[in-house]
């Protein structure tokens, strides 16, 4: 998302996950209830390339996963710093 600083991606990605949440999937007659975990990461100036991006997003989607799985984590949040911490 070109030009989109963390916090509006997170919204975003938050938005994406309601969405997911709130549409069901018929399948042969049974109602598949579907979420999404997503990790979000910011590219900077300081970002050294995109394996790094990457790889904080990555970080950042395991930290949602183990935080309870439906939800977003931000790579260099406070909540994301602390899972980090606790590794």
């Amino acid at each position: 998302m070109p030009e989109t600083g963390k916090e509006a991606a997170g919204a975003f990605a938050e938005r994406l996950c309601e969405l997911v949440r709130e549409n069901s999937l018929d399948v042969a007659g049974r109602v598949l209830r579907l979420t999404v975990s997503i990790g979000v990461a910011e590219a900077t100036i300081r970002t050294a390339g995109i394996e790094t991006l990457m790889r904080a997003a990555d970080q950042a989607l395991y930290d949602a996963k183990r935080a309870g799985r439906d939800r977003v984590a931000i790579a260099g949040s406070p909540s994301h710093r602390l899972a980090e911490a606790a590794e």
